[in-house]
């Protein structure tokens, strides 16, 4: 009887909450690789803005990432005074004047929310959709407010630049002894 009891009580549980379930819309809390073609990996979904000191350590890099520019916009093209260039029509982006070497990451900000997307070396194009980003209601899929592109710069490693600092210090020393013992 009290199986009985226990099986019947679970039956209308269930009913009761069959016909609300449809009703609940579940959003993922997570970022989308795919959100941005090229896209190797993503972080988020973060709320606030984006900023070289929030994003410095995104992806693992220890050393940080340069901003480049910004598209402050949903669409139209942003050229970096340093070289580079985004640009964003429709559901479609072209990024040119970047190293295919270069580490690239995309911000893509909407509403509240933003999305942090590590690209493939050398991509330089594509497609892209918000559901990365959360509206204030906490759904996916809110409209771009700006797409901001940081990079990693090559840099000379530390023992070729020790060196030629030896080198150039070994010449300077010679040049000098040269000219006393003359």
């Amino acid at each position: 009887m009290k199986k009985w009891f226990i099986a019947c009580a679970l039956a209308v549980g269930l009913m009761g909450h069959s016909g609300t379930a449809s009703a609940i819309t579940l959003t993922s809390t997570a970022c989308i690789p795919g959100s941005v073609s090229g896209a190797t990996a993503c972080q988020g979904i973060y709320s606030g803005n984006d900023s070289p000191a929030a994003v410095a350590n995104f992806f693992g890099n220890a050393t940080g990432w340069d901003f480049l520019l910004k598209l402050d916009s949903s669409s139209g093209t942003e050229t970096a005074t340093t070289g580079g260039s985004l640009n964003v029509t429709g559901n479609n982006w072209t990024l040119s004047g970047v190293a295919a070497s270069t580490d690239v990451m995309f911000i893509l900000k909407g509403g509240p929310t933003f999305s942090a997307f590590l690209m493939a070396p050398g991509t330089t194009g594509g497609t892209f959709d918000m559901l990365s980003a959360l509206k204030g209601n906490g759904r996916p899929g809110p409209g771009l407010s700006h797409w901001s592109v940081y990079t990693t710069m090559a840099s000379v490693p530390l023992p070729a630049s020790g060196l030629l600092l030896g080198f150039v210090l070994a010449g300077g020393g010679l040049i000098a002894r040269r000219r006393q013992l003359a």
